[in-house]
């Protein structure tokens, strides 16, 4: 009952950059470990915020703030290791719609088939609601990583607790009375 466990499905390649060129890359995957808890955690909350438009006081709630630490963990349970995928890109002025001279980017995209992972409260006591939000943060997920606009990081996200139209509606009398 602790824990909510969930499955990412991938569509299409996609990067999470470490930060880091490589040689002969501009952006680089780690292989090793190609999603953090620390993507996920962020992607669920910007889920929560603009797909769901949870109110701040809900998101602090449940994903923490830089003053409170969120009472939940996420934790990556399974990922095998990404495939490598090479992808270039160019700058394209504003003004012209034509390619910047000298600037080509080489990235060292991934490509996985599905990450396991699992959301669970370190403090008691763990609120239904909260977990209700967790679930539909969790599968309004549909993009992970950077470039998601030129077809990078398409993504999908099953499992959580059950969802119906009482617990959906429980959910939004909840947001709203933050």
């Amino acid at each position: 009952m602790n824990r909510l466990r969930f499955t990412m499905s991938f569509h299409s390649a996609f990067l999470s950059a470490t930060g880091q060129a490589a040689d002969g890359y501009d952006l680089t995957l780690d292989l090793e470990n190609p999603v953090r808890e620390s993507h996920l955690k962020g992607v669920m909350s910007d889920a929560a915020a603009r797909v769901l438009r949870f109110p701040p006081a809900r998101i602090e709630q449940i994903f923490g703030s830089p003053a409170q630490e969120s009472p939940w963990r996420w934790q990556v349970t399974e990922q095998q290791c990404a495939r490598a995928v090479v992808r270039h890109r160019v700058g394209i002025d504003d003004d012209t719609h034509c390619a910047h001279q000298d600037m080509l980017v080489r990235a060292r995209a991934g490509h996985l088939d599905t990450v396991a992972f699992e959301v669970y409260r370190v403090t008691d006591p763990e609120d239904l609601m909260e977990r209700t939000a967790i679930t539909c943060s969790a599968r309004a997920v549909h993009r992970l990583g950077g470039q998601r606009r030129r077809g990078f990081g398409w993504v999908g996200v099953e499992g959580g607790d059950d969802l119906d139209t009482t617990s959906l509606s429980r959910l939004r009398t909840w947001v709203s009375t933050a």
